[in-house]
């Protein structure tokens, strides 16, 4: 049987480590403060998504003729239509400003969220177009 290397490289900075650097106390001081950072960050992220399913964002078109209030989880919860646009002949149109309105919604919805996201990254000292798993 071979022993284990001498050196380790921990992905994913590449920077390779000794293994008397792997066991220095400080070393593993910093690994530990990365983990309670790690999970400050996932119970915030929690949070975030708790928050989201109570934001509500509204949405409009056709100059407010048609609104709608979707949550940060994109679940739609009103839809006002001006009796203006309630005509037999006119379905087409009304039907566009609700897609419209809703699609509005969504935008700002994820607007939302992205810039919530990008605050909390930033208190937690990631970059803001950091990549994340979830």
């Amino acid at each position: 049987m071979t022993p284990p290397p001498s050196v380790y490289t921990v992905r994913p900075s590449s920077k390779t480590l000794t293994r008397d650097q792997i066991a220095d106390p400080k070393a593993m001081t910093n690994f530990a403060q990365m983990m309670q950072k790690a999970q400050k960050f996932k119970q915030k992220m929690q949070d975030l998504q708790d928050r989201a399913h109570q934001m509500e964002v509204q949405g409009e078109a056709g100059q407010g003729m048609v609104t709608c209030r979707m949550t940060g989880k994109h679940e739609l919860k009103a839809l006002k239509v001006d009796r203006s646009l309630i005509k037999a002949d006119d379905a087409e149109v009304m039907e566009d400003l609700i897609i419209a309105a809703v699609n509005d919604a969504r935008a700002r919805a994820e607007k939302a969220m992205a810039d919530e996201t990008g605050r909390l990254m930033q208190e937690m000292g990631l970059p803001p177009n950091m990549d994340l798993p979830f």
